[in-house]
């Protein structure tokens, strides 16, 4: 009974904390990774809070280590010219 209530409470932990994450990065950070969220509506913002709320380790990661911009490499961006 007791590894349930770890498991629980681990969980819970980790959604708090995304939530509040979340709610900074929506509001303060969002523009900073991708130029295209400047200015953008209420729905886009809602529909970024709530997927960011299980990735804010991910996203966290790359607000410390200051990556922005896409971190995709594909054959579509070389043959596009984007990558090399």
């Amino acid at each position: 009974m007791i590894i349930a209530q770890i498991i629980v409470w681990t969980a819970l932990i980790y959604l708090v904390i995304g939530t509040l994450f979340s709610l900074y990065f929506v509001t303060a950070k969002i523009a900073e990774f991708d130029d295209s969220a400047k200015g953008a509506g209420i729905g886009f913002r809602l529909v970024i809070f709530f997927g960011a709320i299980p990735f804010w380790v991910f996203l966290l990661s790359r607000m410390i280590s200051g990556t922005t911009g896409v971190a995709e490499t594909n054959e579509h961006r070389r043959s596009a010219g984007g990558d090399k």
